[in-house]
């Protein structure tokens, strides 16, 4: 019965169902139902419950995609014990049919599983902008429930006309009023799956994972607060094998794909993946204060959407523990950063070289674009002077990063 009945539903979305996608339906259908007589022993129930998501997963990139067919993979993960794949499967459903009751019981369920940090807001499940008041039915519903009113507001506004009796115009306003309720919902809804099918889904899929400020090991924590399995995001980008995601609270930061889960079935993928970066370079002499902190801004400002980095061409082999007391003022740590040499660099081109006031001392390098920037070196500076050359470099690398 449940496979007739997925079956219709595929039918009704306007997909072909071939004898074979028809027997991985049977298929998924029989390992969910074989998995269920054995939850009393969940080593025994667990395969079976795996063979039956992968089979609906399957079913999923060849095409079929329904609010059904999303519960039932998605509870089939959850039962398997894969609650980021669970996750993921729910909320590709939901963006199908916003209003289903059954998916959006079953997110509430999977997200209760997820270990949140208790003292951080950070990766907590995204809050809904419609009120609370406000049904969530599909997006035509609100159209229908707004013909009504609308009708009976022009049957009134034409009587006015004919008879000029002001409580028909009244009447005509109210109705009008009424019907721009749920004309209010359905733009809404539109506005909501518009920005949520602009980036697909991801999911992290293990515990203990930190973001980071650009797509490396090397470059320094976003957060002290990790990331357990579960918490969810948007891709925003994806290069090589790391992927930049922005959180629920607006915090952006880059994953190793390893760790994560993604809907591959939705977004401009050919736009994401690969996403060409620029690299920008400040250099100075010793890589100990303005370089640093330069470096630290565009990290901070750009958050993974350009490489940056800092050499001198003569480290200190310190950074000044001036730079490090001021831009931890900003909420920015420096105290993983070390003091480079130019050799320490990567290979390739540049696309801008920044030169932080030394001059002729100052080495060159292979760079579409070079700029000198007359900073004073601020390491004999009083605390104060030395806060006034941090901002203005903030400030320049904010206007060079705009113009990036």
């Amino acid at each position: 019965m449940a496979v007739a009945f997925l079956l219709s539903a595929l039918l009704l979305v306007g997909l072909p169902t071939a004898p074979a996608d028809t027997d991985l339906l049977q298929r998924a259908e029989a390992a969910f139902a074989a998995g269920m007589q054995r939850r009393d022993t969940p080593d025994q129930a667990r395969p079976h419950f795996l063979q039956a998501a992968r089979a609906y997963a399957e079913l999923g990139r060849r095409g079929f995609r329904s609010p059904g067919l999303s519960r039932n993979e998605g509870n089939a993960w959850l039962l398997a014990g894969d609650l980021p794949r669970a996750v993921l499967a729910y909320r590709q459903g939901l963006r199908l049919s916003p209003g289903d009751r059954s998916l959006r019981d079953a997110l509430a369920y999977a997200r209760e599983q997820a270990a949140y940090p208790a003292d951080s807001p950070l990766g907590r499940p995204p809050a809904s902008p419609l009120p609370p008041w406000l049904p969530r039915v599909a997006p035509a519903w609100y159209l229908l429930l707004a013909l009504l009113p609308y009708a009976a507001g022009c049957a009134a506004l034409t009587r006015w006309w004919m008879v000029r009796r002001g409580r028909l115009l009244g009447l005509a306003a109210t109705a009008f009023a009424v019907a721009a309720l749920p004309t209010a919902g359905f733009a809404l809804e539109e506005w909501l799956a518009r920005q949520q099918g602009r980036h697909p889904i991801v999911v992290i899929a293990d515990d203990g994972v930190l973001l980071r400020e650009g797509n490396g090991l090397a470059y320094p924590k976003r957060y002290e607060t990790p990331l357990n399995r579960g918490v969810e995001a948007w891709l925003l980008a994806a290069r090589g094998d790391w992927l930049q995601i922005e959180l629920a609270g607006g915090e952006v930061g880059w994953v190793p794909r390893a760790y994560a889960v993604h809907d591959e079935l939705t977004g401009d993928w050919a736009a994401l993946e690969e996403k060409p970066m620029k690299r920008v370079v400040f250099i100075c002499i010793e890589n100990s204060n303005r370089s640093q902190m330069a470096e630290a801004f565009a990290r901070m400002y750009a958050a993974g959407r350009v490489e940056a980095y800092s050499a001198g061409s003569r480290p200190s082999g310190r950074v000044n523990p001036k730079a490090v007391e001021a831009m931890k003022e900003l909420g920015c740590d420096l105290t993983t950063h070390r003091s480079k040499s130019i050799n320490d660099l990567p290979e390739g081109d540049f696309d801008v070289a920044v030169t932080m006031g030394c001059g002729d001392s100052c080495p060159t390098l292979r760079a579409k674009r070079r700029e000198d920037w007359a900073i004073p070196d601020p390491k004999e500076m009083s605390p104060e002077e030395f806060r006034k050359v941090r901002d203005l470099i903030g400030k320049k690398v904010k206007e060079l990063l705009d113009e990036l």
